[in-house]
């Protein structure tokens, strides 16, 4: 809403409906109530909150005098316009949010049963390693042991779990 009001509350210009208000009196709308108190402070301008005459709706209304000229600028926006595009960027936020925050969730329930099932097969493959009733020496692409079981350090005569790692398996033969 944009209106020009004279200062004796005589509507010169309302937009939208112009038609509808041009030359009326209403000393009873808000803006003009506030201004008509305002004078009295020499207030330059003005914020006011209430129901617009055209419709009813709650608005919030900026007024304003002209210095050299015998009117009043008023514009007006419902309250409920205001915070519209602010309340559609939330509620998008708040979607994306949810979406981001579901998939982290199945992310991690994922993540979580994979690492337990890697934790199982690592237990069954440590268990059947140790378990097996043959000596097994783990080399790597040098060709050096990185890993034995028990079974191997007692055929080898080892004295501790590492005694054999970093060897060649050539050099734990007896002649």
């Amino acid at each position: 809403v944009a209106t020009l009001i004279t200062l004796d509350d005589t509507i010169l210009m309302h937009l939208p409906n112009e038609e509808a208000f041009i030359g009326r009196h209403n000393t009873r709308s808000l803006p003009y109530r506030a201004y008509a108190a305002s004078k009295g402070e020499n207030k330059r301008a003005g914020l006011v909150s209430g129901p617009s005459i055209e419709n009813g709706m709650e608005t919030l209304f900026a007024f304003t005098p002209s210095e050299k000229l015998p009117f009043v600028a008023v514009i007006g926006q419902q309250q409920s316009n205001i915070l519209a595009g602010w309340r559609d960027r939330t509620f998008s936020l708040c979607v994306a949010g949810g979406i981001v925050l579901m998939l982290l969730i199945a992310f991690g329930s994922h993540l979580w049963r994979s690492t337990r099932s890697l934790a199982d097969a690592s237990n069954f493959y440590h268990g059947l390693f140790n378990g097996v009733s043959d000596a097994v020496l783990v080399l790597n692409a040098d060709g050096r042991i990185v890993g034995n079981n028990a079974r191997a350090l007692k055929l080898f005569d080892a004295s501790s779990e590492t005694a054999l790692l970093g060897k060649e398996p050539a050099a734990l033969i007896i002649e």
